[in-house]
C-alpha cells in the first residue's frame, strides 16, 4: 500500500515513529542511496476524501492513549499504541487498480544509484484508448529508466498478488472493472493523535516533543496566553529526607531513563512544611553523578535533622524516556545560564539582572541550581530572589565560604535557571501550589 504526503509531518513524529521501528535511520525521510528499485503502474478511479471532522478515534485506540499517558514512562507506551493502531489516519484513499514492481540491483553499482521512485498514472479514458495511446508510452519510459541496471522487465504484480507478464498488461488493462476495484493508496496523511480530543492531544504531543499550540485549549485557566516554546520539562521529582550526620545522599530511579541529558534541581525544606524557610547561610547543595540510573546529592554543614531535599529533574521527555504525571501541569516559561566565577572569588555577593517574559503569571516560581568545573576546590554558592520588575529579576549570587577573600576555581562556574509554571486542574495527581512552594521561589514574593 502507498503512504505518500507525509512531508508535513512535525519531525518530532517521524523521529518518533523512526523510534517505534527500532531503526537508526528514518524510513520516511532517508535519502541515501539504496538497492532497490521501484514502479507503481496505478489506475486511479475514484478518491475518496474524508473530512477532519468526521474522523474520530476508536474508543479501545482512546483507552489505549489514556493507559499510556498514566504511565511514568509514557513514552514507550505510546509507542507500542501507535504500532497496534496505526501512526497516520488518511484523509484521501485511492481507489482503483495498480501493478507494480520491486526489483534489485547489483552490489557493484548501488552506492552509486540514488533511489528510482516511478507513480505512472493511468489517465481515465475508454479502454481502447488507454490501450492504444498509454500502455506502449509507460512501459517505453519504465524500460528507459531501469534498462541500464539490469532490471528484469517481464512481468509486474498485482495488489491481489497476480503475477501479470509484460505481454499481458493490455489484457489486464482490459480486465479491470468496477467488481475489481481496490484500495491502492493512501494520501494527505494525519499523525494519529491530532484525531483525539483535547487534552489528549495536548498531553501526547508534549510527550512526543512536538511545539504545541494547543496550550490554551487543554489548559483553559489562563486569561492571557502564554503557550511555552521550551521543550524540556519538569519529568520526575522526588523527596530526599536528610540526617545531620550523612553528606551524600544516592537517588536511584525505578526505572532507567534514555537518556543523561537532564538537570536536577532541588530546595532545602522543613520536613512539616509548615515553615518552609531554612537558614542556609552556611548549607551548600550540589548535585553530581547524573546518570540514566540516578544522582548524588551533596548536602555540606547541614545541622537541622528536620529538613528535607526537595528535588525536580528538567529534560525533554521525549530524548529521556520519562514524564511523571505529577509533573505534567508544570511549564517553563524562561530559562538561562550566566556565568558567574570568577566575579565572584573575592565579594561575598554578586547581583544578577536575568530578563524574563514581561508579566509573567502570579504562580511563577523561580528554581536554580549551580554547574561548577571539576575540581577539589569548588565554591560553595547560593542565589537569593531579590527582586522583580515586570520584564527582569535580580538575582543575588552568595558565597557561602566563611572567609571573604576566597580563591574559587579559576574555570568559570555557572548558574541555570528557570521561571516555572503550573495550572491547577481537576487531576488530584497534578502538582499544586504547595509543590511549587517546595522547589522555588514566588518571583513576586520577594524581599
Amino acid at each position: 500500500m502507498e503512504l505518500s504526503n507525509t512531508q508535513n509531518a512535525p519531525t518530532e513524529w517521524i523521529d518518533f515513529i523512526s523510534k517505534t521501528m527500532n531503526s537508526g535511520v528514518n524510513p520516511l525521510l532517508d535519502r541515501t542511496p539504496i538497492n532497490a528499485i521501484y514502479l507503481s503502474f496505478r489506475y486511479k478511479k475514484f478518491n475518496a476524501h474524508i473530512e477532519r471532522d468526521l474522523t474520530v478515534p476508536s474508543e479501545e485506540f482512546r483507552m489505549s492513549i489514556i493507559h499510556a499517558l498514566k504511565n511514568p514512562y509514557p513514552h514507550k507506551e505510546l509507542m507500542n499504541t501507535f504500532v497496534m493502531y496505526g501512526h497516520f489516519v488518511p484523509q484521501k484513499v485511492i481507489i482503483g487498480h495498480k501493478l507494480y514492481k520491486i526489483s534489485c540491483i547489483y552490489d557493484e553499482i548501488r552506492h552509486s544509484l540514488n533511489e528510482i521512485l516511478v507513480n505512472i498514472d493511468v489517465p481515465s479514458k475508454r479502454e481502447s484508448e488507454i490501450r492504444d495511446s498509454c500502455c506502449e508510452n509507460i512501459l517505453r519510459q519504465w524500460k528507459s529508466i531501469v534498462e541500464p541496471y539490469g532490471v528484469d522487465q517481464n512481468y509486474f504484480i498485482s495488489t491481489s498478488g497476480e503475477i501479470i507478464k509484460e505481454s499481458n498488461i493490455e489484457e489486464w488493462i482490459r480486465s479491470c472493472n468496477l467488481k475489481t476495484l481496490q484500495i491502492i493508496g493512501y494520501e494527505d496523511l494525519l499523525p494519529s493523535y491530532e484525531i483525539l480530543e483535547e487534552p489528549l492531544r495536548y498531553q501526547v504531543k508534549s510527550i512526543i516533543g512536538i511545539e504545541n499550540d494547543s496550550f490554551i485549549a487543554a489548559y483553559n485557566t489562563l486569561t492571557e496566553p502564554i503557550i511555552p516554546k521550551i521543550k524540556e520539562r519538569v519529568f520526575m521529582s522526588g523527596t530526599i529526607p536528610l540526617k545531620n550526620t550523612n553528606k551524600y545522599y544516592h537517588v536511584t530511579f525505578t526505572r532507567k531513563l534514555d537518556s543523561e541529558n537532564y538537570r536536577i534541581l532541588g530546595k532545602l525544606n522543613h520536613k512539616n512544611l509548615q515553615d518552609v524557610s531554612i537558614n542556609q547561610q552556611h548549607i551548600t547543595v550540589k548535585f553530581r553523578s547524573l546518570s540514566a540510573h540516578g544522582f548524588l546529592a551533596l548536602i555540606e554543614h547541614l545541622e537541622d535533622s528536620n529538613t528535607q531535599l526537595d528535588w525536580i529533574a528538567i529534560g525533554i521527555p521525549s530524548e529521556v524516556g520519562c514524564y511523571d504525571l505529577h509533573t505534567r501541569n508544570i511549564f517553563i516559561l524562561n530559562m538561562g545560564m550566566k556565568s558567574i566565577t570568577p566575579r565572584i572569588r573575592n565579594l561575598r555577593t554578586m547581583d544578577l539582572l536575568l530578563e524574563v517574559t514581561p508579566n509573567l503569571p502570579p504562580n511563577s516560581y523561580l528554581t536554580t541550581v549551580f554547574e561548577y568545573p571539576p575540581s577539589n576546590d569548588e565554591p560553595k554558592l547560593r542565589t537569593a530572589l531579590e527582586s522583580y520588575n515586570g520584564d527582569k529579576l535580580n538575582l543575588r549570587i552568595i558565597n557561602n565560604e566563611d572567609s571573604k577573600t576566597v580563591d574559587c576555581c579559576e574555570s568559570d562556574s555557572k548558574v541555570v535557571w528557570y521561571i516555572l509554571t503550573f495550572h491547577e486542574g481537576k487531576n488530584v495527581e497534578f502538582a499544586s501550589e504547595d509543590f511549587m512552594r517546595k522547589i522555588g521561589e514566588n518571583i513576586y514574593k520577594t524581599g
